[in-house]
């Protein structure tokens, strides 16, 4: 469907508080009356006496001036003091311009669920300035204030659904939402209508029209939400560390693998901000633990690892996160980003789990008649069943978890050159798990795994690499070779391939 072209309206009025501020110039007494306030601290009477410098009533105009006492009420928590320096900021009127400073105080006031404070976050966030653009962030502030009558806010929202920008595309979302801005007198509003009803189905025009009723119904911010807005109050209350909000919403059914714009997900937000509680209820729902963003391809794990929060990474790993993925560049991966700055715990827990990690064959998920069949053939030698059994007693599926009966089965499987098996046993080798710990042995083993192309005991060979001196690491070569040149004899008289 073609798109409409569509211009955001970009006015930022200043906001005037209508019963203490006139039109006519006020007398003597009243401004004397007004600076005596403003001088006390009242928060009203400074935003009052701002309003007079910045529009020359009663005063000559001095935006500095309006500036100066806008900033004392907005610090005392005035909220239409706090947009209106935002707007002072953003226009360079009375202080140097600063898109950063602007957006400060557009949030401040947008946090106290002011209309205007959050259509002007809102359109920072659509255009990127002051603040990284992001315009599924654009789209969340928009409906907040949407979702209050403010008109420039249902304008914008119903922009962004009509041409699916940081939400997905909905001409009757669209529709709904001009003809809300329209009946409260939106200009551009009724042109955009006009042109919809032009392109789009008799069908969408019609389900506009009836969420509108039933939102102008149910009065100003109680229509029933609707999914995309569920999943926006999930990632919201994810991000801002809100655990009782996001086992609410997942109760009632929001989708956990809900995004925003680039992929980000719910569990990347709760991730990335070192909330591990709300990790483990995301993760428990269901929620994609290796997703990647579109962009640079990172995953949950890189965004704790990021965070520096080590029971968030452990939360990961325990539910198995993948730590050897790498982001879009191929070169990224948790651990690399652990090293910036360097976080000793989270280091070591990912190294151990990229050393623990081995792949679950089929196998390795038996139990009952399945696993005594697997036990029979590991018995007999296969080695195979052998490297699988091996699995199943190292993370303890259908058998009781043990690392000294793991590692005997890998030690099995693993000389008989079961390169799965060898890059399992090494990882017993280097953690001490069922056998004593020796890292020059765990190296040999991780030598002989990638000698028959083993990919997981390639990542865990170039670690090792990185924290062995050069003399164990000459001693697990030596030991492998020696392995190696063994087994081949064997195999040669036995008369089989090695």
């Amino acid at each position: 469907m073609r798109l409409i072209r569509l211009l955001f309206c970009l006015g930022l009025g200043f906001t005037l508080l209508g019963q203490t501020l006139h039109a006519q110039q006020s007398t003597a007494d009243e401004l004397a009356a007004l600076r005596a306030g403003a001088r006390t601290g009242y928060p009203d009477a400074q935003f009052n006496l701002g309003a007079r410098y910045f529009f020359g009533q009663g005063v000559t105009n001095d935006d500095a001036e309006a500036v100066n006492w806008w900033r004392k009420a907005a610090e005392q928590g005035h909220i239409k003091a706090q947009v209106n320096l935002g707007h002072c900021y953003f226009n360079g009127r009375g202080v140097a311009k600063d898109g950063a400073e602007a957006v400060k105080w557009y949030r401040k006031a947008a946090e106290q669920n002011d209309a205007s404070g959050q259509y002007s976050l809102g359109l920072r966030y659509y255009k990127g300035q002051g603040v990284t653009k992001d315009e599924a962030e654009a789209v969340k502030w928009f409906r907040w204030a949407a979702e209050q009558n403010f008109a420039n806010a249902q304008l914008n929202l119903g922009v962004c659904y009509a041409k699916g920008q940081g939400v997905a595309q909905d001409v009757a979302e669209a529709y709904k939402w001009w003809l809300l801005a329209a009946a409260q007198g939106q200009e551009d509003a009724k042109n955009y209508i006009g042109s919809l009803e032009r392109m789009v189905s008799p069908d969408d025009i019609a389900e506009g029209k009836r969420r509108a009723v039933r939102f102008a119904s149910q009065g100003v911010g109680k229509g029933e939400p609707s999914k995309g807005e569920l999943e926006d109050k999930l990632i919201e209350a994810a991000q801002k560390g809100n655990a009782a909000v996001v086992r609410d919403l997942l109760d009632k059914g929001v989708n956990v693998n809900a995004q925003r714009s680039e992929h980000v997900t719910a569990l990347m937000y709760a991730a990335g901000n070192g909330h591990a509680d709300i990790v483990r209820a995301l993760l428990d729902k269901g929620a994609d633990i290796d997703a990647k963003t579109t962009v640079d391809g990172m995953t949950a794990l890189m965004y704790a690892a990021q965070s520096g929060n080590a029971d968030t990474v452990r939360a990961l790993l325990d539910k198995g996160a993948d730590v050897n993925v790498t982001a879009a560049n191929r070169v990224t991966t948790a651990l690399s980003i652990a090293s910036l700055p360097f976080n000793p715990v989270i280091d070591k827990m990912l190294r151990d789990a990229m050393f623990k990690r081995v792949p679950k064959p089929q196998q390795s998920n038996a139990d009952g008649k399945e696993l005594t069949e697997l036990r029979a053939k590991a018995e007999m030698g296969d080695a195979e069943a052998q490297s699988a059994l091996g699995v199943c007693y190292y993370n303890g599926q259908g058998v009781a978890q043990n690392y000294a009966e793991a590692a005997k089965w890998y030690r099995k499987a693993a000389e008989q050159n079961n390169a799965q098996a060898q890059s399992g046993l090494g990882a017993c080798c280097y953690d001490g798990d069922g056998v004593a710990k020796d890292a020059v042995e765990a190296y040999k083993w991780w030598l002989l795994a990638t000698e028959k192309g083993y990919e997981r005991a390639k990542t865990n060979l170039a670690t090792a690499e990185r924290n062995l001196s050069p003399e164990q690491l000459a001693e697990g070569k030596r030991r492998a070779k020696d392995w190696l040149e063994q087994y081949k004899r064997a195999s040669a008289a036995k008369g089989s391939k090695p």
